[in-house]
């Protein structure tokens, strides 16, 4: 997944792949990657992109009031449009979050996933534009997800 990562955003001068989680030797949560990334880089907040899916689980992550302290900022990306009233009941009553500390945010849907992908690739069908090519490239070549 890191090589898929880094081949995906090889061009793109603005993303910087942190490998910590995958060299720590623990079981990494989300609490120890936010206190890592906060020292590493001097950082103040941590905004953490996720699906509503993701954030209506939250409650249940480890440390979760911890993590909100060390300024963890969950950036909720809005799959379904009448959707963000439940969300913003779910962040009051669950996580006792005032809704200025979440950012939710409405992007454009692309119906693509890896769940898809995968299943096109056992299936022998083709994935051509669902990924960038040299993704592509490098699952077929490695034979992943046959």
């Amino acid at each position: 997944r890191l090589k898929m990562l880094e081949l995906a955003t090889e061009n793109i001068p603005y993303f910087l792949i942190e490998d910590w989680e995958i060299k720590r030797k623990e079981i990494s949560y989300t609490y120890h990657t936010v206190v890592y990334l906060k020292e590493k880089y001097r950082l103040e907040r941590v905004y953490w992109l996720m699906g509503d899916d993701t954030f209506l689980g939250l409650h249940q992550w480890f440390k979760i009031k911890a993590l909100f302290e060390e300024g963890f900022t969950p950036v909720v990306v809005l799959r379904k449009e009448n959707h963000l009233d439940s969300l913003k009941k779910y962040a009051k009553e669950y996580l006792q979050k005032p809704l200025e500390e979440l950012l939710f945010v409405k992007v454009r849907k692309i119906e693509i996933s890896s769940t898809e992908i995968r299943n096109r690739i056992k299936e022998g069908k083709d994935i051509t534009f669902l990924l960038p090519e040299k993704v592509e490239e490098y699952i077929l070549k490695n034979q992943l997800y046959i």
